[in-house]
């Protein structure tokens, strides 16, 4: 069916390093099986899937990575391999030459101790040779993009990362809006691990949250600062850049777990991922069916609409559709409303360009 055109598959839920504080990937205990992938890979191809991500955890763990690609590729998919990096190899390089359409790599700052403290310490082997293997990754004719977070911990760090990869030839580069609310989750309802270790995870995710004040009408915020940096940024002139906000999604967003599970996440169901339902139980088509439906917005999973109208941003984020209320303006000091109306005016602008 072409309902689902484009997957994000977690190729596998384990990963080689250390969790990062802003992952909101699968946590559960990884199920996955070679015999599963392939049945999975099939079903895909079959199903008229124009474009998969492979992701996790980490997708180069999967010791039959290099036949599932072989599967999607058969059926002229548009492979994107979403990877720390960590297990590249030119042999492997060599053997993905015509397997694989994109790369995507992570970088989230220049400083070193910046990186470290986002990525932990065993990132840092691949970020001390990333541009060569960068250099590596064009020389088989494979495309790269890059992926970062926008914390408040590298916010400063956008521009240097810029004069970093633009060295080397690039497709895209994503800068992504941190989402606090699906890495808490995350942690949340994880498997296996004490209570001590959740709350330090959910910790590790608040440490990387500005929150604005009201005298301040939000303009002191991460998003505030993100939306900035966007504008700066833009006057690069540089297409390639695209800064990525938690509301921007035009669509829904399927996610397939190696059991088989299809998720979704969409800017109206913030704070989780909603499930769809299972390949291998329902079948792709009344998956693909129930895609349909939510991505045209004739169905909705029951929270969402409760969730929607909990959702609460910066006082300059909900102005310009009314969701204020009056004293909050007043609170704001004189010499930061000008800012406030300015954020709005940017905001909204972004907003009606992002959903045509």
């Amino acid at each position: 069916m072409a309902n689902l055109e484009r997957v994000h598959w977690f190729l596998r839920n384990q990963c080689n390093l250390e969790r990062c504080g802003y992952c909101f990937g699968p946590l559960q205990e990884d199920k996955a099986s070679p015999k599963r992938d392939i049945q999975l890979a099939k079903v895909l191809v079959e199903s008229g899937v124009k474009e998969v991500i492979l992701g996790g955890g980490e997708p180069t763990l999967a010791k039959n990575l290099e036949e599932v690609m072989g599967i999607l590729k058969d059926g002229s998919i548009y492979i994107s391999l979403h990877t720390n990096g960590l297990l590249l190899r030119d042999k492997k390089l060599d053997r993905w030459k015509g397997l694989v359409d994109n790369i995507a790599l992570p970088i989230d700052a220049v400083d070193r101790n910046v990186q470290k403290h986002l990525r932990g310490k065993g990132f840092m082997k691949v970020f001390d040779n990333l541009m060569e293997w960068v250099n590596k990754i064009n020389t088989r004719e494979i495309e790269v993009g890059w992926h970062t977070v926008f914390t408040a911990i590298n916010e400063d760090e956008t521009p240097r990362i810029y004069q970093l990869i633009r060295e080397q030839p690039f497709k895209y580069w994503r800068i992504y809006e941190y989402n606090g609310d699906l890495a808490r989750q995350a942690w949340l309802i994880m498997k296996g691990v004490s209570d001590k270790e959740k709350i330090k995870g959910f910790l590790k995710t608040r440490a990387l949250e500005k929150l604005g004040t009201p005298e301040k009408g939000g303009t002191d915020c991460l998003l505030a600062d993100f939306l900035r940096m966007e504008e700066k940024m833009k006057k690069l002139g540089d297409k390639r850049i695209r800064f990525v906000a938690r509301i921007d999604s035009e669509e829904p967003y399927a996610f397939l777990e190696n059991s088989g599970q299809v998720t979704y996440y969409a800017w109206y169901s913030d704070t989780k991922r909603r499930r769809l339902g299972n390949i291998f139980e329902d079948g792709f088509c009344k998956i693909g069916e129930r895609w349909r439906k939510i991505r045209e917005m004739e169905e909705f999973d029951e929270g969402d609409f409760i969730e929607t109208e909990l959702l609460s941003g910066p006082l300059w984020a909900r102005l310009y559709d009314g969701s204020y209320w009056a004293e909050e303006i007043e609170e704001v000091l004189p010499e930061y409303r000008p800012e406030v109306e300015r954020l709005a005016n940017l905001w909204e602008e972004r907003n009606m360009a992002s959903h045509l």
